[in-house]
């Protein structure tokens, strides 16, 4: 079963992804989504520009990379790296 975000979501769709560089959502998107340094509305009105005019090789070459980027995100793999942070803070408490 697939994590579940809307940046995840949206990559699976085959959707281009817009967030800001500064948040969580930036470790989540990798270098598959589109950045803006603030969520100010000229910022992103020129990333949507900027996608829009992408070639379409180029476009569909990133959707496909997000596309495959998105399926790394399961909770099995959640639960593992959870388990293992877990493990190291009781091991270096001993």
């Amino acid at each position: 079963m697939l994590f579940r975000s809307p940046v995840v979501e949206a990559m699976m769709a085959g959707l281009p992804v817009i967030t800001p560089k500064m948040t969580s959502l930036a470790e989540v998107g990798g270098e598959y989504a589109f950045y803006v340094d603030s969520p100010d509305p000229s910022l992103l009105a020129g990333k949507i520009t900027h996608i829009l005019e992408l070639p379409k090789q180029q476009r569909d070459k990133h959707v496909s990379n997000a596309r495959q980027w998105s399926m790394g995100f399961t909770w099995e793999k959640t639960a593992t790296q959870t388990v293992q942070v877990l493990q190291f803070i009781v091991e270096k408490d001993q």
